[in-house]
């Protein structure tokens, strides 16, 4: 990426080949609502600082050398954001698939980096950025499980040759066009389970804020200002397009990034990622079976569950439950001891998935009656919004 640019990061690999360079064509779908954003300043409450370094790659560095890229200054590099393309630069067009996509991707993986994905969009209407969307969706597909750090929206500075900031005609994009073009795509990504941002220079931050606001900003400023003079939302700066690293020829950008990407995307299961486990996985030996849920009420969130009798009059369960939130962090585990084959749990959290073993054991002599039994997993609805 050239000078001029800020990448906001909003949300979003596995192995496989790559499709075909030049694809779908852009066309346009029904307008939509969308439903307002988490904040980026909350996003990350509670989440350690840190400053970690990448870089950010396209066809432009050539052939690259990942394995020298990673041993480079005592492996000071552990990320590379890699650019999969651009749109379609008039209407009608295809989306253009950066040619050392599938080739950065897998080896800056296999060499230990972190990778993340930038995109360079180009609609002049949110319509047209649902079906571009839809297309970036589908090309990442093969990736699904190396995209460990987020997927950026690229909005090139106006100045800049080719700057998608304009539209078909070259005709500067409305703040609000790019707010529309922003809000679609990033939404697709969202809902289709990838972790989002944005990405631009901090002029164009500061001349359309509306534009990125409460998003995760990937911000480009030279003149490596201090974090705290940083836009809001920043939490990833690129600070040079003229390092040297080993094993590129000629210059690369470099990064630093504020939050651990990798721990925050793949512990909420973002990128398409597996769910984590809770914080203890149960034993594999069990007494605890046939589980099941009897009775589920809405007016008053709670299930009934049920499991077959362990042998011994002294037997008692502890039952174990915590729930995955809808803002994807566990809560606190309840733990229940019953004499009965049944517990009531409540479930009062909407949009949650609550795990929950059991123990079988007993007090004289104390003793466990073979572990806990495999996680059974329950969950809620999400919340109906009023007047739905």
């Amino acid at each position: 990426m050239k000078k001029y640019i800020i990448k906001a990061l909003s949300v979003v690999m596995s192995a496989a080949v790559l499709i075909v360079a030049a694809v779908m064509p852009i066309t346009a779908s029904a307008a939509a609502v969308y439903p307002p954003i988490i904040d980026a300043s909350d996003m990350f409450i509670g989440e350690p600082a840190a400053e970690i370094y990448g870089i950010d790659v396209s066809r432009y560095q050539g052939d690259i050398d990942w394995g020298k890229v990673s041993g480079f200054d005592g492996g000071k590099i552990k990320f590379a954001m890699v650019r999969l393309g651009s749109g379609a630069k008039k209407a009608g067009g295809e989306l253009q698939l950066d040619d050392k996509f599938d080739y950065n991707v897998r080896s800056a993986y296999a060499a230990g980096l972190k990778v993340g994905v930038y995109y360079v969009p180009h609609s002049d209407t949110a319509e047209q950025a649902v079906t571009e969307a839809r297309a970036v969706i589908e090309l990442l597909k093969p990736y699904i499980g190396c995209i460990t750090y987020p997927f950026a929206l690229d909005w090139e500075h106006i100045n800049a040759q080719g700057s998608n900031l304009k539209d078909y005609n070259g005709d500067p994009l409305s703040d609000t066009a790019v707010a529309d073009i922003t809000t679609a795509f990033l939404h697709e990504m969202t809902q289709a389970e990838w972790f989002t941002s944005v990405y631009t220079d901090v002029d164009t931050i500061s001349n359309r804020s509306d534009s990125f606001d409460k998003r995760v900003m990937w911000a480009a400023d030279y003149g490596i200002s201090p974090r705290e003079a940083l836009p809001r939302g920043t939490y990833m700066l690129q600070y040079t397009d003229t390092a040297k690293v080993d094993g590129i020829a000629g210059n690369v950008d470099l990064d630093i990034a504020f939050v651990d990407f990798e721990h925050y995307i793949t512990s909420r299961a973002y990128n398409n990622l597996p769910l984590p486990t809770p914080p203890f996985v149960p034993g594999p030996d069990t007494q605890a079976r046939n589980i099941y849920i009897d009775s589920f009420m809405d007016t008053n969130p709670h299930i009934t569950v049920h499991w077959d009798y362990v042998g011994g009059a002294d037997v008692k369960y502890a039952v174990y439950y915590c729930a995955l939130k809808s803002d994807r962090t566990y809560g606190e585990w309840t733990i229940k001891v019953v004499a009965d084959n049944s517990v009531v749990v409540d479930t009062s959290l909407s949009g949650a998935k609550y795990y929950i073993t059991i123990l079988p054991f007993s007090d004289v002599p104390r003793r466990q009656y073979g572990g806990f039994s495999p996680y059974m997993v329950f969950e809620t609805p999400p919340l109906t919004p009023t007047g739905a």
